[in-house]
């Protein structure tokens, strides 16, 4: 299929739909590396203001606080001790046309939906609340959208 469009008198338009039409050809790498870094980015900040989609986080139950403290942790700072799971927050994958935002620590998934937990050396189980840190609000949804137009059509 082609398109053939002329434009005569109106050499801006000329231009700018030139410039345009180069950008929608070339390959979208660049964009899916702005796209990934301003998810991680997202996601780590969720994870530092302890917001999930419905609002902040629940407080931690006291038996956590107080573990929590007795090893020296700030006792109401849900999901930062180390520094592992912010820090591992991290483009998974990336391909032609896509690209996979995310973490690989093992514990992840159960931090973000709640969970039961067994300690392999005790044989105790607990349950885990869910702090939901992986979504996108609709602020976070716009910058994505002001990323792509800058891409294709500048600044």
């Amino acid at each position: 299929m082609r398109i053939t469009l002329t434009i005569e008198g109106a050499s801006e338009a000329a231009n700018l739909l030139e410039a345009t039409a180069s950008r929608l050809e070339q390959p979208p790498a660049p964009l899916l590396e702005a796209l990934a870094a301003a998810l991680t980015t997202a996601f780590q900040n969720h994870i530092r203001h302890h917001t999930g989609p419905e609002g902040p986080w629940p407080p931690l139950h006291p038996v956590t606080q107080k573990i929590r403290a007795f090893y020296g942790h700030p006792p109401d700072d849900a999901l930062v001790r180390s520094g592992d799971l912010l820090q591992s927050l991290t483009t998974l994958r990336q391909e032609d046309a896509a690209v996979e935002v995310g973490t690989i620590t093992p514990f992840a998934r159960t931090l973000q939906d709640g969970g039961t937990v067994t300690d392999p050396k005790t044989g105790r189980t607990r349950t885990v609340q869910a702090f939901p840190f992986v979504y996108v609000t609709a602020d976070e949804v716009q910058t994505f959208a002001d990323l792509l137009k800058e891409h294709y059509f500048g600044a």
